[in-house]
């Protein structure tokens, strides 16, 4: 799977969101758990695509 623009877009777009976004009553709950998942996703997005661009061109070798 290649990540493609419009898949990192929403992940940014998830992260930015996530780090503006305070609760009134308590602006610690649930957001901190939110970025770090979508932080992760994009680095797994980003390895997944590393790694299939360098089998594909292993294969081409």
């Amino acid at each position: 799977m290649i990540v493609t623009d419009a898949e990192r877009e929403l992940l940014e777009l998830l992260i930015k969101t996530c780090r503006s976004v305070r609760n009134p009553r308590n602006p610690r709950t649930r957001i901190e758990l939110a970025i770090p998942a979508a932080e992760w996703e994009m680095k797994f997005l980003e390895r997944k695509a590393k790694l299939e661009k360098n089998g594909k061109q292993k294969l081409a070798a």
